[in-house]
């Protein structure tokens, strides 16, 4: 069976004896820590970098105070589920104490910073999206190529001609007119759902994530019928990249990168011997015009698909249990004295779905005085910067009468979101027309939140919407 490009031994079979297999074989990840009476420095001494592939502490190359920077406290904190349940206090501290710091539990530079972060996304010659299979620790290298191969073809992460191309080629597609023209099918899909709801339910299945994922369904017409087993391949891929070190999560997203690969390589052939109004159709008519292969679209088709409605359904998530917690801000919004566009850009701010990006450093450089050799992994902090005090005024307050709201939440730059209109439609119909029906909705319980490192949403939202 042909496998995208796969070599034999990662087939379907092959991955699930390893997912049978996995969990007894992993092997532990982080630091041992260090105990010092300052939760965030020790005294100077022997602190340094261990190289990835030899773990051998190597001199630190900067030494900027008299305290050093705990570095190992900071990792064991970093690679806790617990933490990151709440990881904004963490996230503030090392923006003030250390704000570009290599992390030896994962082998990458972490920049923390707006002015640090926005510099790393803009600068495209000296830090490549084209990161390869080093979003991955060492150890998984070999697994995760088949991965990194198809992830390779995605314009999220490419540079220079090939991402020019394909970002003209979603504008193509993506242009604000098409967008628009969607806010009645984001309407009637909440409509229905909310006539639907019970008193009690459970928000992000019964509705945040059910209109985002009925909308790209629309948007690149695939069968409804699809929608679940699409979803639940969306979902593994997404962990696999999003987890660090869990193997198990990585071969999950191995079996459903081939499966999502398989299925969309079907689709954009059947849309191209039957053309449809939808936004794969446009594509396949453009390729010629682009001179993108196949597989380059069906990159696309995933892309498009994941993205599409993994970011909407945690933000609607998000901003309800955040609006659930201001009742006041609800009543202003409601009676029309706060904008819901003001609304969701805080939403996507305080509660940013895409927590972080990777980056390669394609030369020797520094950022804020720290020196990158070239090759390092570089790991962009987007909602450690949207919360920085040097930007945003009192960050850890929700406020969304704050102006100006310049967040990186949908990216910066070339690298920006091409379909950030149409996910702030989606986001804005979800909430405004949740809270219009139902101003008096609570969250039953403080919500758990899915432990990755780059991607953060809500695991369930029980609620009483009346």
């Amino acid at each position: 069976m042909k496998t995208f490009g796969m070599p034999a031994t990662y087939g379907p079979e092959f991955l699930s004896a390893r997912l049978r297999g996995s969990d007894s074989e992993r092997q532990p990840h982080g630091n041992s820590g260090s105990s010092t009476s300052c939760p965030f420095h020790s005294e100077p001494g022997a602190v340094g970098r261990k190289d990835a592939a030899t773990s051998v502490e190597t001199p630190s190359r900067e030494l900027p105070s008299k305290h050093v920077f705990d570095g190992d406290m900071f990792d064991a904190r970093l690679m806790d589920p617990e933490t990151l349940q709440r990881p904004y206090a963490l996230y503030s501290n090392l923006g003030k104490c250390k704000p570009v710091f290599w992390s030896n539990a994962m082998s990458r530079w972490l920049v923390t910073t707006h002015e640090h972060v926005r510099e790393v996304l803009r600068d495209t010659d000296r830090f490549s999206s084209q990161v390869g299979v080093q979003m991955f620790p060492r150890e998984h290298w070999l697994m995760m190529r088949p991965v990194t191969n198809e992830l390779a073809k995605m314009m999220i992460f490419s540079d220079g001609e090939s991402h020019r191309g394909l970002r003209c080629m979603m504008r193509h597609v993506f242009d604000a007119n098409a967008m628009k023209s969607l806010s009645p099918l984001i309407q009637q899909t909440a409509d229905r759902l909310l006539r639907q709801l019970p008193q009690r339910t459970e928000l992000l299945s019964s509705y945040s994530e059910t209109i985002p994922v009925a909308v790209i369904a629309h948007v690149l017409g695939l069968p409804e019928r699809d929608m679940p087993k699409l979803h639940k391949m969306a979902t593994q891929w997404v962990n696999a990249t999003a987890v660090y070190g869990n193997r198990t999560a990585m071969l999950r997203g191995l079996k459903s990168m081939w499966g999502l690969h398989k299925y969309f390589s079907r689709h954009n052939a059947n849309k191209r011997k039957k053309p449809g109004n939808d936004l794969i159709s446009r594509l396949v008519g453009l390729q010629s015009e682009y001179g993108f292969s196949d597989d380059v679209l069906v990159a696309q088709a995933i892309l498009l698909f994941v993205t599409g409605h993994e970011t909407v359904q945690s933000t609607i998530a998000s901003g309800c249990y955040l609006l659930s917690k201001h009742p006041q801000i609800v009543q202003q919004a409601v009676s029309g004295n706060i904008s819901w566009k003001s609304i969701v850009e805080e939403v996507l701010r305080f509660e940013s779905p895409a927590q972080a990006t990777m980056r390669i450093a394609t030369q020797d450089s520094d950022i804020a005085g720290v020196s990158i050799r070239k090759g390092d992994g570089v790991v962009a902090g987007l909602a450690a910067a949207n919360r920085d005090p040097k930007v945003f005024e009192r960050p850890d307050e929700f406020n969304p009468q704050r102006k100006p709201n310049r967040h990186l939440a949908f990216g910066f730059s070339t690298h920006a979101c091409p379909a950030a209109l149409l996910g702030r439609e989606e986001i804005r119909l979800g909430l405004s027309m949740l809270f219009q029906r139902y101003p008096n909705l609570k969250v039953d319980c403080t919500p758990r939140w899915t432990t990755r490192h780059n991607f953060r949403t809500v695991v369930e939202l029980p609620v009483t919407l009346w």
